[in-house]
């Protein structure tokens, strides 16, 4: 039936945006906090991709693999898809949309494996690219930004300007908890509708009822690590105060 459905797609003209679609499908489900919903799309696209000759979207499905595998807590595999997809892209991408979002992807997996040094480093490598005019810069200067807050806390009220000043929910809530704001924070995640961001910034008892959501969606092997080694299990306070 999926093969008949693409070959479908393939003859009317629609693969790419199909492909485009299944790849946003993928960060939609990762950024509610469904976890198997986004690991299931993006098998698809992998599966997809299997037939196409373009860097720019294996790319994109490895960064967004390595994203779904740090919150699993595989940091290996992380480190590994990250490091396909800065080179996937190579030098010609430097300072463009994917080939930032590759770089931050490594910053962010050196973070969650509590390599500072390397972060930083990696962090101030791609905020220099970030003068140059692209598509979609708000969306890298936001994650620039929010992963510079994880080395500097104070640093989070630069994001939190930033993510005003471009109306992202999203960053504005993940400024607040880094800020000690986490109730404030937690009604702007609700109002997401994210367990994923909820897990991140709200106060411990909220937290714990988000992450034990997700990991409710996860097959039952992939639950452990994703509690004991995933991002949120190494980000998160857990202890009511």
């Amino acid at each position: 039936m999926l093969d008949r459905r693409i070959d479908a797609c393939r003859a009317a003209g629609l693969f790419r945006p199909m492909l485009t679609s299944c790849f946003a499908a993928t960060l939609a489900c990762a950024n509610l906090g469904d976890l198997r919903g986004a690991l299931d799309r993006l098998a698809l696209l992998e599966r997809m991709l299997a037939e196409v000759e373009d860097r720019f979207y294996h790319a994109r499905a490895a960064t967004a693999g390595s994203w779904l595998r740090r919150e699993l807590g595989d940091l290996g595999q992380a480190r590994a898809l990250a490091d396909q997809a800065v080179d996937l892209l190579g030098p010609a991408t430097i300072g463009t949309h994917p080939g930032l979002h590759a770089q931050l992807a490594l910053a962010e997996t050196a973070l969650v494996a509590g390599d500072d040094a390397e972060a930083a480093a990696l962090l101030e490598r791609a905020g220099g690219q970030l003068g140059r005019p692209f598509g979609y810069r708000w969306r890298v200067e936001l994650r620039h930004a929010e992963l510079a807050s994880r080395l500097d806390p104070p640093a989070a009220e630069g994001l939190l300007q930033l993510a005003r000043a471009y109306g992202s929910t999203k960053y504005q809530a993940l400024a607040l908890a880094r800020l000690g704001r986490r109730p404030q924070a937690a009604e702007l995640a609700g109002a997401c509708g994210s367990d994923d961001l909820l897990a991140q910034v709200a106060p411990p008892a909220q937290v714990r009822a988000a992450t034990e959501r997700s990991a409710a969606g996860l097959p039952a092997a992939l639950r452990p690590s994703f509690l004991e080694n995933g991002y949120l299990a190494r980000a998160v306070p857990r202890k009511d105060s």
